[in-house]
Formats: structure tokens, C-alpha cells, sequence
């Protein structure tokens, strides 16, 4: 069974690191994309990374079969996030 008294909810501990740690591993994982040997990549992650390249290198997106599409706030025409597709995937711009 548990400590707690009965009724009483259990919360998570919380996490703690370094000021600005978060920063730094975003930092890495991004520099680290391009590390990758993209011939050996399967789907989804081929065409993830396909988009992630031609953002990168020329912004070309629809010459190189890549769909955009925006994510709206509610029924107002404020732009909340990017959804970027190809070959059937769709990624938000967060994850490419």
C-alpha cells in the first residue's frame, strides 16, 4: 500500500537542472541532425528529415513536393503553428 492518507493525491516531483540546460541539449540534438546518414533513414523519419534539409539549405519547399499548412487559433486568423507534409506525413514545425 501507500504512505499517503486515504483521499489525498499524489504529485509528481518535480525536475530540476541547471538554468538554461534545456537550452543547451535542444542546441545539441539540433546540431546533431545533421550527423545523420540520411540514406540509411525508413519512414517517417526519411521524410522528416527530407523537410528539415530543404528548410535548411534553400526554402523551396513546394518544388520539392513539401506541403505547408498553417495551424489557426480558433475561428481568428492568428497564426498558432506550421504543419509541414511529404510523401503522406504531416510533422508540426516543432518536430522537424
Amino acid at each position: 500500500m501507500t504512505d499517503r492518507p486515504f483521499g489525498q493525491e499524489y504529485q509528481a516531483p518535480q525536475r530540476r537542472g541547471l538554468p538554461g540546460a534545456d537550452r543547451e541539449i535542444r542546441a545539441i540534438s539540433r546540431a546533431g541532425k545533421d550527423d545523420v546518414r540520411r540514406e540509411r533513414l525508413c519512414e517517417p523519419d526519411k521524410a522528416r528529415y527530407a523537410i528539415y534539409d530543404a528548410i535548411k539549405l534553400d526554402g523551396k519547399l513546394w518544388e520539392q513536393g513539401i506541403g505547408i499548412r498553417y495551424k489557426y487559433c480558433g475561428n481568428t486568423d492568428l497564426k498558432q503553428g506550421v504543419l509541414f507534409s511529404k510523401n503522406g506525413f504531416e510533422f508540426s514545425g516543432s518536430k522537424i
